[in-house]
């Protein structure tokens, strides 16, 4: 008997994809870590727009994670409403903190918005990803506080609009990756070594047919793809195994020109590409083996295999109801040589019995695996109806006509073998019917998860996708949909979020800015792996409203929920906001110079630099101060005598932000009799502003 469910879906629509997570917290966006309140306010997301049909699951404070479905027509606009009942508390929305609704516009199918709640029951980072209009509307149905960790792997395929979405969903049917397919081709997505995934997509290498096993890597990246190897030239798109060294076993169809039927092949491949065995089904079958009908040239069906702990390999033959061990190891000391079939579980020359299973085992199965214990645990699809040549053995005459079974099972054998270690009998120890909307025609897919549960993958169930099921047979989760979607398996496993964060900065690396300039540093942090983006916060050395003059940087840093991190930093230039004067003396650029003038008659020279040190262009002004009657001073721009205008206190110079102008300082002693020490100070200012001035001095020595 089944337990009660609660929907995990609140707004039921088609549409769905995985993408990125926006957060952008501006320097003045501080999120605080309140203390645990008494009684924690209640919090609220809602969504609307065109195309826009609503959060799936419901709202609930304590899930992080969303689907916006959307429907044909959507603009790219979503209007985002949070709320949290603390009159204290903040709320953002892609980082900018926000109050009532908000809209954002520009946004693909794919991206994810960022809402961060922070009240006193704490801070909270919700992602609601938009997803296109042409995802399957996935609904998850959860007994509360059950069922097993990890995110299912599915290859959804609406043949009718001829589209496959690759994804990985959470336990609320959440994606936290897809991958769009046109085409009805890709198929078993599941974990491979070193913490990649492979999938089984159609083929686009020349020479070959069928499909090619692409792996990916742990952000679902494709890294390689591989085929069969010469001389075979079909990749089949059921099952594929990549082994940690790169080695790799690929199953496929071959047309046999001798006979005119379709052999099922297994080829080892090393990982330098090599072929190391090759395994025909035609060099091993008995000729009337198979249950399919007699017109079929697909006689054997294979879909599923497995490495077993011995080194040798189960695979599924669908077309022949049975389940077979084949001898795959090279080195023997059984009597077989490598390709023997060992022994077969059901079909016609089953070599177990099945003394209580009255429907004589396996029929028209998908996968089949070996448990731990020893045990096999098959994915019985059942035949009949539509089906005019059903696949199934009969009982009571396993070598005569096939039979209908119209219903699908998940069976689990015990096997037992007598004291030569001969197959005996195929006890069944527990099974599980399908669910109540007919049975899978067609692929699925069971696996025993780590904790006890059953993993099923419903294949082509009209609506039932996946299933959880205890050892009880209670059902402890499901994911369905209301449209017709098929994948080929279900698979759950431990989807770490390996990848980092994305931030942007608008703010220009290097930046020279005026004292008083507010830094904006424009940050945008986003994500997407799944585990939702956490925190992204702007840090710098000086306020960013008022920054002190001098070099500085802004340091942006995006955190994820799996901890992964990633730091931008911006360097900026606060300018003085001052005139710059400087003195090239001797050879040397500094603060003044000193120059000795003897006698009546000498002269010494000086250059003078002006400079803007403001970003924006201004105009400078230059005064000087008098020597006295024993010297004479004269002030050269450009070769012309601006003496008088510098005396005067008149000269001025428009400068470019940066820029600087040259002028000569001639000093020439014209009298017999001088002070010992006598000083012209030099003093530059934007008009207006005094605080700006920068003052030199020129210092001359009448003696030594």
């Amino acid at each position: 008997m089944r337990v009660p469910f609660v929907n995990s879906r609140g707004a039921r629509r088609a549409g769905g994809v995985v993408a990125l997570l926006l957060l952008v917290l501006p320097s003045s966006l501080s999120l605080p870590s309140p203390a645990v309140a008494a009684a924690s306010p209640t919090r609220s997301i809602a969504v609307s727009g065109t195309g826009i049909t609503g959060l799936s699951p419901a709202f609930d404070a304590a899930v992080t994670r969303y689907s916006v479905y959307t429907a044909d027509g959507q603009d790219g606009q979503l209007t985002v409403t949070a709320t949290t009942a603390d009159p204290q508390g903040l709320v953002s929305v892609n980082g900018i903190r926000v109050s009532g609704a908000t809209t954002l516009s520009g946004l693909h199918e794919g991206d994810e918005v960022s809402v961060i709640i922070s009240d006193s029951s704490g801070t909270t980072g919700y992602a609601l990803l938009y997803l296109p209009p042409d995802f399957p509307d996935l609904t998850a149905s959860v007994d509360t506080g059950t069922g097993e960790r990890g995110q299912v792997l599915l290859t959804l395929t609406d043949f009718a609009k001829s589209r496959t979405f690759e994804v990985a969903v959470d336990h609320n049917g959440v994606p936290s990756y897809f991958h769009a397919d046109d085409g009805p081709g890709a198929m078993d997505l599941k974990p491979a070594p070193h913490g990649h995934y492979t999938v089984l997509r159609p083929n686009t290498q020349p020479g070959r047919t069928g499909s090619e096993l692409v792996e990916l890597d742990g952000r679902f990246r494709p890294i390689r793809t591989m085929t069969v190897a010469d001389p075979l030239t079909n990749t089949d798109n059921h099952d594929a195994i990549l082994r940690a060294d790169g080695s790799r076993l690929l199953m496929g169809y071959e047309p046999n020109r001798s006979t005119g039927r379709t052999d099922a092949t297994i080829q080892e491949v090393d990982a330098r590409g090599q072929v190391v065995y090759t395994w025909n089904s035609g060099d091993h079958f008995r000729a009337d083996e198979t249950t399919a009908a007699p017109t079929n040239p697909d006689y054997a069906h294979i879909n599923s295999f497995q490495e077993l702990p011995d080194g040798d390999l189960l695979v599924s033959f669908r077309h022949t109801s049975s389940i077979m061990k084949i001898a795959w190891r090279a080195d023997r000391s059984d009597g077989h040589s490598r390709g023997d079939i060992l022994w077969r579980l059901g079909g016609r020359y089953s070599d177990f019995a099945f003394p209580d299973d009255a429907d004589g085992g396996p029929c028209a199965q998908h996968t089949a695996g070996m448990l731990d214990d020893g045990h096999i645990l098959v994915f019985e699809n059942g035949s009949g109806w539509p089906d005019p040549n059903p696949l199934c053995v009969n009982p009571a005459d396993r070598t005569g006509a096939s039979i209908a079974r119209p219903h699908t099972r998940i069976a689990e054998y015990a096997l037992a073998f007598d004291g030569d270690g001969k197959p005996a009998a195929a006890t069944l120890v527990w099974k599980h019917d399908g669910p109540s909307d007919g049975f899978t025609l067609f692929t699925g897919s069971t696996n025993r998860l780590p904790g006890g549960d059953t993993f099923i993958g419903w294949g082509a169930l009209r609506h039932t996708i996946a299933s959880e099921v205890t050892a009880d047979n209670r059902v402890v989760w499901e994911l369905s949909t209301t449209t017709q979607m098929v994948s080929y398996r279900a698979v759950k496993a431990d989807v770490p979020d390996v990848t980092p964060p994305v931030v942007a900065v608008g703010l220009r690396d290097h930046l020279t800015v005026e004292p008083g300039t507010r830094i904006e540093p424009g940050a945008r942090c986003t994500d997407q792996g799944g585990s939702t983006l956490a925190r992204c916060t702007t840090t710098s050395d000086t306020s960013l409203t008022s920054p002190t003059p001098g070099s500085h940087t802004v340091r942006v840093e995006a955190v994820d929920g799996a901890g992964n991190r990633t730091v931008v930093t911006r360097a900026f230039v606060v300018r003085s906001g001052r005139t710059d004067l400087k003195v090239r003396s001797a050879g040397v650029w500094g603060e003044g110079g000193a120059a000795r003038l003897p006698k009546r008659g000498v002269k010494r020279s000086f250059t003078v630099r002006l400079a803007n040190d403001r970003v924006t262009a201004g105009r400078l002004a230059l005064q000087a101060s008098g020597l006295g009657k024993a010297y004479r001073v004269h002030y050269l721009q450009g070769g012309h005598d601006v003496t008088r205008s510098v005396r005067a206190g008149t000269w001025r110079a428009t400068l470019a932000g940066g820029a600087s102008v040259d002028l000569t300082v001639v000093v020439e002693r014209i009298g017999s009799h001088a002070p010992r020490i006598r000083t012209v100070t030099l003093r530059a200012v934007v008009p207006g502003l005094p605080a700006t001035a920068d003052v030199a001095r020129l210092v001359i020595r009448s003696h030594r």
